[in-house]
């Protein structure tokens, strides 16, 4: 496998960042807002799964 160079890993991770924070600001809209608790804990699952895939790499 080719190894990545660091302005790549660099934008990827930017763009984990990113996608972590939109799936919190979403779970925080669906557990007081919406009233959802299973959407919330769905939301929360991906977030903490896209940590682990993030950890992984």
């Amino acid at each position: 496998m080719e190894k990545l160079p660091g302005s790549t890993l660099r934008i990827i991770d930017a763009n984990l960042n990113r996608i972590g924070e939109g799936l919190r600001a979403l779970e925080e809209v669906s557990r007081p807002l919406l009233n959802n608790g299973a959407l919330s804990r769905s939301l929360k699952n991906l977030r903490h799964g896209l940590v682990r895939v993030e950890l992984a790499a």
